[in-house]
């Protein structure tokens, strides 16, 4: 099943994201959360699982950047920081279901 897309516009930036995932796809994030295992439950591991688990959501939501969609992870990380965590908090609307429908019109 092909994902609806809407575009984010930063301040330089222009991303295009799926409008939802798959449980598949959510399946993949946690996956990539568990596989950074924390069994001290330390908060530098934390934030391992947590940096697993966003980039996994990136490679799987993010359809491009900049017209990019070769590495997108790479892509985003190349961005400003403000930037990039625009993006990456309409990525986190994608994956926690918090939102019905995207701002933006769909592509």
């Amino acid at each position: 099943m092909e994902a609806a897309t809407f575009e984010v516009k930063t301040e330089n930036h222009v991303a295009v994201l799926k409008s939802f995932i798959t449980f598949a796809d959510k399946r993949t994030i946690q996956d990539a959360f568990d596989a950074a295992e924390n069994p001290s439950k330390t908060a530098t591991n934390m934030t391992a699982q947590m940096r697993a688990a966003t980039d996994a959501a990136v490679k799987i939501v993010v359809v491009s950047v900049d017209g990019k969609t070769e590495n997108v992870l790479a892509e985003l990380m190349n961005l400003p920081n403000r930037e990039a965590l625009e993006i990456v908090n309409r990525v986190s609307e994608v994956t926690d279901n918090k939102k019905k429908e995207p701002a933006t019109p769909g592509i």
